[in-house]
Formats: structure tokens, C-alpha cells, sequence
């Protein structure tokens, strides 16, 4: 059988500066052989289908990755569904029907990748099953930052804990959510600054509640901002709409209605923790204090 592609195997979520080294082995790869570079995505990812209860939730949503990966010289992105019946494959069957029909000369994976049942196949395995089937395989090893390992689960924890500079330096590039602009209790306006009530998946990582330096895209254009994630504890016993939690986008030097825009929003740094204030004159300028905090992290910022 004549083979025809070189093959990253991963879920890539977050495709964070281990993926990339990953991406950009298979892509030399690939290059050198004269074959086209294809990332094999498995989704949903296994811990949405294995474990529904522990509410897992995506650093990249599969448009972005497709982005990310198609920026990077990837020639095709290919989503393989992951089920239950899929995870229950022996490793051979993975290979047989997943693999094989590909006609990969040559696989990429990372040091930890695992398939099959229960996680029975690794890399070792890979590399053997790969001498049967025709194709070779490489083992990306381990990346680390400042001495600290580079994984989707440490960024999760960064950005749960509100550290988004730590979760950018492991990304690669500012964390990013995505969502569309609704209509809210426009009590920002009323205290002079007009926030954008933005909804985002509820299968995204949302960063720790509190007030943050960020930039925006809108419309193609970047815009500083402010963002208040949190439950506007100042006004919550007023406002029965205050039970789930609201990301709160305000422009800066921005003036407009802006309902229904689908927004992009890269984190920058958190200034402080959500508070709740005695009234909306206090709260006010508090977010005028928070303002010149944001325009001095945006002066600052570089990239």
C-alpha cells in the first residue's frame, strides 16, 4: 500500500507550546518526505465521554483549534468522534481501523499518549504495531517551562486560580474565550460604564472570578478592556439574574450597541477579586480605579 501522510495523533486541547513542538516535528516530518501533515483529533474529548459527571471543559473549542493548527502549516485538521464504543477498541483494533486506513508513512505522538482499552496501548506499542503496519513513529518528550511541566491540566489550574500570564506562557499566546454579546441588567451603564454581557460554551474554562486587563476582538479590529467575571455581589440582592455567573466586557474608549456581536476576548492579567461594595457610587470608582489599572497593563503589554 503506498503511503501518503504523516500523522499527528491528539486531542491538542489548548494546543499549548508542548503541542506546537509536537505540530512542528510532524510538519518537518512531513516535509521532508514530501507527504502532507494531517492532525488526527479525537472529540469529544475522553473525559467528556468517560467521566460526564466531572464536567470537563475545553481550553480551545474545535473551531479555534482548527485555526490554531491550520496557522501553523497543519494541511488538514480531521476530526475522529470519540465514543464509548470507540474507547473500547483493543489497541490492534485501533490501529486497523482508525490508523491503517490513512496509509500513514510516519506518526507523531506525545511522551504520555495512550490508546486502546483502558489506556492499554502507549508509545512503545505504537512504535512496535508501526513496524507490522508499515509506518515509523516519533515520541515528542516531555516539554517544560522554567522547570515545570507543560500540560492542558496545569493551564486549567492557572486559569482557575486566575494566574492567565502563567496560562499564557504555557499556551503560547493569551487564554482566549469566545462568545456572543446578550442583552443585560444594564446597570453598568447606569453607573457610566457600559459592559458587554457576553455567553460563552458552558464547556469553556472560565478564569477565576475578578477583574481583568484584556484585550478584544471585535469585527476584525483590537480593543483594550476591562472584564468583571463574577456574580455582581454589589447588586445581586436586587437582580434575581444574578445566579449564574456573567462575564462583563467593558471597551475602552468605545462607544456603541454592540448586541449580538460575537466578541474574542485575550486575557491579559487579573487586577483584583469581585467585591461587594456599599453602593454603586462606591463601585463606580472603584471600576475608575480599575480602568487606569487596565490601561497601564495594556500600555505595558507586548505581543
Amino acid at each position: 500500500m503506498r503511503k501518503e501522510v504523516v500523522i499527528a495523533l491528539g486531542n491538542f486541547d489548548g494546543v499549548h507550546i508542548g503541542h506546537q513542538v509536537l505540530i512542528r516535528q510532524g510538519l518537518d516530518s512531513a516535509r521532508a518526505m514530501g507527504m502532507n501533515f494531517l492532525a488526527l483529533l479525537f472529540m469529544p474529548h475522553p473525559q467528556r465521554v468517560l467521566y460526564p459527571e466531572r464536567g470537563f471543559c475545553y481550553l480551545t473549542d474545535l473551531d479555534e483549534k482548527r485555526r490554531i493548527l491550520s496557522e501553523m502549516g497543519t494541511d488538514e485538521v480531521r476530526v475522529y468522534p470519540f465514543t464509548r464504543e470507540f474507547a473500547a477498541l483493543s489497541p490492534e483494533e485501533f490501529v486497523v481501523q482508525v490508523l491503517a486506513p490513512l496509509s500513514p508513512a510516519h506518526v507523531v505522538v506525545g511522551y504520555n499518549y495512550t490508546f486502546g482499552r483502558r489506556a492499554q496501548g502507549g508509545a512503545q506499542e505504537l512504535m512496535r504495531m508501526g513496524q507490522n503496519w508499515g509506518f515509523s513513529v516519533d515520541v515528542v518528550p516531555e516539554q517544560r517551562l522554567d522547570g515545570v511541566r507543560v500540560s492542558s491540566s496545569d493551564i486549567r489550574q492557572a486559569l482557575r486560580q486566575g494566574h492567565v500570564e502563567v496560562a499564557a506562557r504555557m499556551l503560547g499566546r493569551l487564554y482566549r474565550l469566545r462568545g456572543c454579546v446578550e442583552k443585560g441588567c444594564q446597570r453598568g451603564r447606569e453607573l457610566g460604564f457600559p459592559t458587554a454581557n457576553m455567553r460563552v460554551s458552558a464547556e469553556a474554562v472560565v478564569p477565576r472570578m475578578g477583574v481583568y486587563a484584556a484585550r478584544v476582538r471585535r469585527q476584525g479590529k483590537m480593543w483594550g478592556a476591562l472584564v468583571n467575571i463574577g456574580f455582581n455581589p454589589t447588586f445581586a440582592q436586587q437582580l434575581d439574574t444574578q445566579k449564574d455567573l456573567s462575564i462583563e466586557v467593558h471597551l475602552l474608549d468605545f462607544t456603541g450597541e454592540i448586541y449580538g456581536e460575537f466578541l474574542a476576548v485575550d486575557f491579559l492579567a487579573r487586577i483584583r477579586s469581585e467585591k461587594k461594595f456599599e453602593s454603586g457610587a462606591q463601585l463606580a470608582e472603584q471600576i475608575r480605579s480599575d480602568v487606569v489599572a487596565a490601561r497601564a497593563v495594556l500600555g505595558s503589554y507586548e505581543g
